[in-house]
C-alpha cells in the first residue's frame, strides 16, 4: 500500500511492514479454561505502538490475574484480511481496534457490540468524541484518541530558503504553492511539497472550505461538486509539472512503512501533510527538529478545520467474555499506567484527566503534539459524522484515480469523471 493511502486512513505512527504476528491464533469468542478467561485483542500498528500495547497488556494481566489477554497485531491490509476470516468464521477478536472507515460497515454487519450496555466508564468522556463511534444510536465503537490535520515543516530548508512562516497564522493554498515555488527555485535538488493530491483527510478540508461536504447526507452519494475535485487535481499537477513537486514515478517509489524514504525526513521536501499523532514518529525519523501548522484554506474559504477519531476500540458481538473484554477497554482508556505508555500514539485521549495527565508530563515534540491539538479544539467544529458504508473502497479509489492522473494516464478531468462515477456505484452498494 502506498504511503498516501495509509495516511489517508488516519492509521496513526508509521506502519511496519513486518509479516503477520498473532499470538492465539484461532481466533477469539472469548473464553474460560482452569478458571482464567481468555481474550484477544487485535491492532494494527508500528513496532513502536505494538511493543507499547503488549507493555500494557502485561499491566492489565497483572492487575486482573485471572484474565489473560492474546495479543493478535500486524499492519494494515494483513489486519483487515485476517480480521475479514475471523468474522466470517464466528471468530473475530473479543477487543477489536476498528477504523473510521470501516466502523460503519461492520456496524451493519452486527459484527460489534453495543458498547453503552457494558461496563465501561464513559463518564468522563468527551461526548462529541462519543458520537463519532455512535451508529444509528448504538454506541459500536469508543476513541482511543482524536487527531487533526497537520502541514509539517523542516525549518532548516525554510530559512536556507529564505522563507519563513509564522505556525500560528493558516496559510492560503495560493501563499503555499509561491512557498513551494520558491523554495525549489532555490534549490533545485528539494522539492517543495510532495503531490498530495489523493491525501483524503486534506482533500475534506479542502472540500469544507468550498462550502460542500464529502458525502451527501444520506452517505449514498458524494456531496461536493465536480469543479471542486477539478480544481484540487490542477493545483496538484501544476505543481508536478513544474517539478515544485515529486513526479508519479517517484511520489510511487516508497510505501507507507518506509518512512524513512519519506522526502521530508530524507530532506528532499520542505513540507508534508499528516495527522497530528504522526508527527512525533516524522520528527524522530528525521532526527532533526521539524514543525507543524495548519494545513492550508482557501483564500476566501471557510476555515472548517475538525478533530478526527484516531481509531476506535470496538468488541465483538459474539465474545463470550464481554465483561472481561469491557475491563480491558477501560484500562486502556482509563488507567495511568497505560495512557502514559502508549502517550499519543492512538490520538489525544477523549477524557480530561487523561490529557492533563499526558500534558503535565510531556515534553518536546509529544507537548508540540498535545498543545496543536488543544488549539484545534477550541475553534474547531464537530467531529465529522461516522463514514458512510464503503468509505474504505472510496479511499481506494481516490488513490487509484490520483496516481493515474499523476502519470499521465487520465487528464483532470477524466480523473474526476472515472473518481464520480465510481464512487457513486460504491456509495450505493454500501
Amino acid at each position: 500500500m502506498s504511503r498516501r493511502k495509509a495516511m489517508m486512513l488516519g492509521i496513526g505512527a508509521a506502519m511496519s511492514s513486518v509479516a503477520l504476528v498473532l499470538t492465539g491464533c484461532s481466533g477469539g469468542t472469548g473464553g474460560s479454561t482452569n478458571g482464567k478467561t481468555t481474550i484477544q485483542l487485535a491492532w494494527w500498528g508500528s513496532k513502536t505502538r505494538n511493543d507499547a500495547t503488549v507493555a500494557v497488556i502485561k499491566k492489565f494481566e497483572k492487575k486482573y490475574p485471572k484474565i489473560d489477554v492474546k495479543p493478535v497485531f500486524t499492519g494494515w491490509e494483513g489486519y483487515w484480511s485476517k480480521l475479514s476470516t475471523q468474522v466470517a468464521g464466528g471468530t473475530a477478536p473479543d477487543v477489536i481496534q476498528m477504523s473510521t472507515t470501516d466502523l460503519r460497515s461492520y456496524a451493519d454487519k452486527s459484527v460489534l457490540a453495543d458498547m453503552s450496555k457494558l461496563p465501561i466508564n464513559t463518564s468522563s468522556l468527551d461526548k462529541s468524541a462519543l458520537k463519532a463511534g455512535t451508529v444509528d444510536g448504538k454506541l459500536y465503537a469508543i476513541p482511543s484518541g482524536m487527531n487533526t490535520p497537520v502541514m509539517m515543516y523542516d525549518p532548516a530548508i525554510l530559512k536556507k530558503a529564505g522563507v519563513s512562516i509564522d505556525p500560528t497564522q493558516q496559510l492560503t493554498w495560493t501563499k503555499f504553492a509561491k512557498l513551494a515555488q520558491k523554495i525549489h527555485k532555490s534549490d533545485p535538488k528539494v522539492y517543495g511539497t510532495p503531490n498530495d493530491m489523493d491525501l483524503f483527510h486534506v482533500l475534506k478540508l479542502y472540500v469544507r472550505n468550498r462550502g460542500q461536504d464529502f458525502y451527501s447526507a444520506d452517505g449514498k452519494s458524494l456531496g461536493f461538486s465536480k469543479s471542486v475535485l477539478r480544481d484540487w487535481f490542477n493545483y496538484w499537477m501544476k505543481l508536478q509539472k513544474e517539478g515544485v513537486a515529486p513526479s508519479a514515478e517517484y511520489s510511487a517509489s516508497y510505501a507507507y512503512g518506509e518512512v524513512q524514504k519519506f522526502p521530508i525526513v530524507k530532506k528532499k521536501t520542505a513540507f508534508d501533510f499528516g495527522l497530528s499523532n504522526q508527527f512525533t514518529t516524522f520528527a524522530q525519523l528525521a532526527n532533526r527538529p521539524l514543525k507543524m501548522t495548519l494545513v492550508p484554506k482557501m483564500d476566501n474559504g471557510k476555515n472548517e478545520y475538525f478533530l478526527t477519531p484516531n481509531m476506535f476500540w470496538s468488541i465483538s458481538a459474539k465474545t463470550e467474555s464481554a465483561k472481561a473484554s469491557a475491563k480491558l477497554v477501560d484500562f486502556l482508556l482509563h488507567n495511568k499506567s497505560a495512557i502514559k505508555k502508549i502517550g499519543t500514539d492512538r490520538g489525544i485521549p477523549i477524557n480530561a484527566a487523561a490529557r492533563k495527565q499526558l500534558a503535565s508530563n510531556a515534553s518536546g515534540d509529544e507537548k508540540s503534539v498535545i498543545d496543536f491539538v488543544s488549539d484545534v479544539k477550541k475553534t474547531a467544529g464537530p467531529p465529522l459524522p461516522v463514514l458512510p458504508a464503503g468509505s474504505g473502497h472510496i479511499l481506494d479509489l481516490l488513490h487509484s484515480v490520483g496516481q493515474k492522473v499523476e502519470f499521465g494516464k487520465l487528464t483532470t478531468s477524466e480523473g474526476v469523471d472515472e473518481f464520480f462515477s465510481k464512487a457513486k456505484s460504491i456509495l450505493q452498494k454500501g
